[in-house]
C-alpha cells in the first residue's frame, strides 16, 4: 500500500454572524468540465453570474493557474490578488468561462 502524506489541516477561519455580507454577485448556473492528466489537469468553467450588490467578481483560485478568462464569448480584463481572480464586470448578468490548469500532484485543497 502507497504511503499518503497528509498536509496538517489549517485551522478553520472563524466567520462571524455580524460580519456576514451578502456576495456581490451570485451564480445560479455552472457548468464543469475536466481534462484529466496525472501532470496537468485542465478545467473548463461555465458560470452563469448575476449582480447581487457592488463590487467585482471575485473567483478563489487556489492551487489552479488561470490560462483564459472570457466574459459574454469575449476575451476578458482580469487580475490575480492573492489567490482569487478578480473580473470587474459593468453589466447586472454575464456568462463566465475559465479554463486553469491543476497540478494533481501539488493540489492538495
Amino acid at each position: 500500500m502507497a504511503d499518503v502524506q497528509r498536509a496538517e489541516a489549517a485551522a478553520p477561519q472563524i466567520v462571524r454572524r455580524e460580519d456576514y455580507v451578502p456576495p456581490a454577485w451570485l451564480v445560479p448556473d455552472v457548468a464543469l468540465e475536466f481534462d484529466l492528466d496525472p501532470a496537468e489537469t485542465r478545467v473548463h468553467a461555465r458560470l452563469r453570474v448575476t449582480r447581487n450588490g457592488t463590487g467585482p467578481l471575485v473567483l478563489d483560485s487556489g492551487g489552479q493557474t488561470p490560462l483564459s478568462v472570457r466574459v459574454d464569448g469575449e476575451p476578458a480584463v482580469w487580475r490575480q490578488e492573492g489567490e482569487q481572480l478578480v473580473l470587474d464586470l459593468s453589466g447586472d448578468a454575464h456568462l463566465v468561462e475559465t479554463e486553469c490548469a491543476i497540478s494533481p500532484e501539488t493540489n492538495t485543497q
